[in-house]
């Protein structure tokens, strides 16, 4: 335990020196007793520590950077091993790490040597962090094999053996001793001096109904094994998981090294593994955002179209989608920021965001059509022209509300400004190209009809193209 004390005021003198932002260490180890020891360290070769960090506002450096720094400090210390995790809640709740692979099967031994290999695995990788594994050293043990056909012939019963073997070993409480208003549990077992060795367990007397006393090596094999400490299950199945903390690249293109490199280690028939922690649930959030893009085109163009009362303007009018898309690629990459579940978020809300712009344009130059008897030319360069303004205006005091965000002013804006990012990239490309890609598109798309319905004879001539002597310029 001393050791161990003097380990942990090394590890907070570290702390304080290379992590001076930080507002309070509270150090705990040793086995703790009651609700303590839920919260607290197991063994007395372990323990936690707790670092408080001020807001982000009223520091200079992110906790990344600041984990990084002490990983790299307290790997200097000899004989620790250290990881890290969010949030200083209790061992096992939410504790996962970024990735972690899980590996099923029965076999301890197997699912320990398929571990060892997975984590040499995890830290051949660049940006990993933190190898940890869920089970530990195994607890050596006497293990003890019954003869039933000895125990059965001696007029004896497995579950009488069993018991005598508790009761010498383990302990029994066999009665109760009362004091006055007091009572105290009589507990009873072989002195220590008769319980310590293989030869003591063999040397358990059991009695039997004649009353004969009977060594438990008459009636059972005695043999040195392994015992795990803890079994974790999963689905029914045991699992032993190898997980690991990112540091320096993004969740993503680690796990796809990780993923790459796991085709190299041999699984057993009976053995399978997953990958899990928020690794996995990255990937499911990006499935189902992918799906919720789908949807949303759907039920947007389905809306578009019960309005126009046409198919072939709502479908001009999504073709903004795919100029919005590329420019949330192209914000994330210029800001330097990782395709995440905040950035689809904005690619989701970019989805009923950006067929605005297009629906003015192309609901104007209808108008313009019908109601002012313009040809198809003069009405899209007129509506071009005259829905400039306010596509500028919609888009900028969108991008201008986000702004804030996107340069991560303010309090938890780290965790929304991909988002924010994405919706500015989107709408600022969107918002230029739409202005010559969609007038194009429905150029060319009425003019295709127009010959389509002159080539079949529904009507006896049309005008395509460019009137003559036509200036865009005199349109207001």
């Amino acid at each position: 335990m001393s050791s161990t004390d003097q380990t942990f005021l090394q590890l907070e003198a570290i702390v304080r020196r290379e992590a001076p932002e930080a507002t309070n260490i509270y150090s705990s180890f040793g086995t703790a007793e009651g609700f303590g020891a839920f919260f607290g360290a197991n063994g007395s070769n372990k323990g936690r520590m707790l670092i408080t960090l001020p807001d982000i506002g009223e520091r200079d450096r992110s906790q990344f950077e600041i984990q990084d720094i002490l990983r790299e400090k307290f790997a200097k210390v000899p004989g620790i091993k250290v990881t890290f995790d969010e949030g200083g809640g209790p061992p096992g709740m939410g504790g996962e790490g970024d990735i972690q692979i899980k590996i099923f099967g029965y076999d301890r031994a197997v699912a320990q040597t398929l571990g060892a290999q997975v984590e040499a695995v995890m830290k051949s990788v660049d940006g990993v962090a933190d190898v940890l594994t869920s089970y530990s050293a195994p607890r050596p043990e006497y293990q003890v094999f019954l003869d039933r056909d000895r125990i059965s012939a001696m007029g004896l019963s497995v579950a009488q053996v069993a018991t005598t073997i508790e009761a010498s070993i383990k302990g029994t409480i066999v009665t109760k001793y009362r004091d006055g208003g007091d009572e105290y549990d009589v507990f009873m077992q072989l002195d220590r001096p008769y319980r310590d060795s293989r030869s003591d367990l063999e040397n358990v007397y059991l009695t039997s109904p004649t009353g004969a006393q009977i060594p438990l090596a008459n009636v059972a094999e005695i043999v040195s094994g392994d015992g795990a400490t803890t079994v974790f299950r999963e689905d029914q199945d045991r699992v032993a998981t190898v997980s690991c903390t990112i540091s320096g690249r993004d969740l993503q293109s680690v796990t796809k090294d990780i993923l790459t490199q796991m085709n190299t280690v041999t699984f057993p028939p009976d053995f399978r593994w997953e990958i899990g922690g928020t690794a996995q649930d990255q990937m499911e959030s990006f499935r189902y955002l992918f799906i919720a893009i789908i949807a949303a085109i759907f039920l947007v163009y389905m809306v578009m179209a019960s309005q126009f009362e046409s198919l072939l303007d709502p479908f001009i009018i999504l073709f903004t989608i795919p100029l919005a898309l590329i420019g949330v690629v192209w914000g994330l990459f210029v800001t330097g920021t990782t395709l995440s579940v905040t950035a689809l978020i904005g690619a989701v809300l970019l989805v009923g965001i950006v067929v605005n712009n297009g629906i003015v344009l192309v609901d104007y130059i209808n108008q313009q059509r019908e109601k002012h008897g313009l040809d198809l030319y003069e009405a899209v360069v007129l509506s071009g022209r005259r829905r400039l303004r306010p596509i500028l205006m919609t888009a900028l005091t969108t991008m201008l509300s986000m702004l804030p965000l996107a340069m991560e002013l303010g309090s938890g804006a780290e965790i929304w400004s991909p988002m924010a990012r994405a919706v500015i990239g989107g709408l600022l490309v969107s918002s230029i190209f739409t202005l010559f890609l969609i007038p194009s598109i429905y150029t060319g798309m009425e003019q295709f009809l127009l010959r389509r319905a002159l080539k079949k004879g529904k009507i006896a001539s049309v005008e395509i193209g460019r009137p003559e002597g036509f200036n865009p310029l005199h349109l207001v």
